[in-house]
């Protein structure tokens, strides 16, 4: 089952780091760890969808070690969209680090 970005970040900002009045400690290691494997579980999420998840998930459970491409694939149904955002080259030379903030907010828009 395919957890939501936002579900996602709600359980990433449950596990804190330990706060003292002068300075931030260091996380414990397994707290590094499991932010680490939710931030991939994320990237995974994102990057291959519903479909590719459920790819992924496939070949981790398989008896050996890596991927395997003779997997059988399944049919699924989608609808693919594009959207162009207009000037964009002129708004990322104005924007810069926070153009991706921009992206995300017209994806925003577009998937209402």
């Amino acid at each position: 089952e395919s957890k939501s970005p936002a579900k996602l970040t709600k359980v990433y900002r449950a596990i804190s780091w330990l706060w003292t009045e002068e300075k931030q400690l260091e996380p414990m290691e397994t707290v590094i760890l499991e932010k680490t494997f939710i931030k991939l579980g994320t990237l995974l999420d994102l990057g291959f969808g519903e479909a590719g998840t459920r790819i992924i998930s496939k070949n981790l459970q398989g008896a050996g070690s890596g991927i395997d491409p003779m997997l059988p694939g399944e049919y699924v149904e989608a609808i693919f969209g594009f959207c162009d955002i207009r000037n964009f080259t002129t708004a990322t030379e104005v924007l810069q680090g926070n153009i991706m903030l921009f992206v995300n907010e017209v994806g925003a828009i577009v998937h209402r």
